[in-house]
């Protein structure tokens, strides 16, 4: 009975030793892919706050002739 509990006592420290091995490896796969899902998040978020600030500078740009062009008029008006 000793002996049979010595081979089972090996085969569980053989299986958890395996296990261990599995989880390091999944563990490593998982950080990398968190680091990659980061980095696409942050190349994301750079490339929307660049076109975000492009949209904005445009719109001022192409806003400033217009409100230009409103006071423009409303002082020809007001001139009268």
């Amino acid at each position: 009975m000793l002996k049979e509990y010595r081979k089972r006592e090996e085969e569980f420290l053989k299986r958890a030793k395996d296990l261990e091995e599995i989880t390091n490896l999944r563990d490593e796969q998982k950080q990398k892919y968190d680091g990659l899902r980061k980095q696409r998040l942050d190349e994301f978020m750079a490339g929307f706050s660049l076109i975000s600030m492009k949209l904005k500078e445009m719109y001022q740009v192409g806003s400033k002739p217009l409100v230009c062009l409103y006071v423009w008029r409303c002082s020809l008006v007001l001139c009268r």
